[in-house]
């Protein structure tokens, strides 16, 4: 799976593909300080569960988890950048701070509008 892959899953909606497509992504990933996606992955692994667990009714499930998400976001925005990866990382945990009350209002990822992986400084235009 790719990460072009894992996003198209969010953006469908598909939470628990996106969910898979994200943690294996993640699972796959050298740790490393200086490169963020394993982590990016791994928080966006959580707020696919988010979607999961709200179509299985399971609200508070969704509400602590999108906390948990929410939180490694900011973190990753705040450590390496608003953008990683080419995904609006501040916006993603924006998006999931209003899960925490509400988890059916999980939307899109906000991709970089600049195109530029903040957090390696390459771009992903051609």
């Amino acid at each position: 799976m790719t990460p072009a892959q894992a996003l198209e899953e969010w953006q469908r909606g598909r939470w628990q593909a996106a969910h898979e497509a994200f943690e294996a992504l993640w699972r796959g990933c050298q740790v490393s300080e200086t490169d963020p996606r394993a982590e990016l992955w791994r928080a966006l692994a959580q707020a696919a569960a988010v979607g999961v667990l709200q179509r299985q009714g399971r609200r508070n499930g969704a509400r602590a988890v999108a906390s948990k998400a929410a939180a490694r976001l900011r973190l990753l925005a705040e450590e390496h950048g608003s953008v990683i990866a080419g995904i609006d990382v501040r916006a993603a945990a924006e998006n999931l701070k209003d899960c925490v009350e509400d988890a059916s209002k999980l939307g899109p990822l906000l991709m970089a509008s600049d195109g530029v992986d903040h957090a390696s400084g390459n771009s992903s235009r051609s």
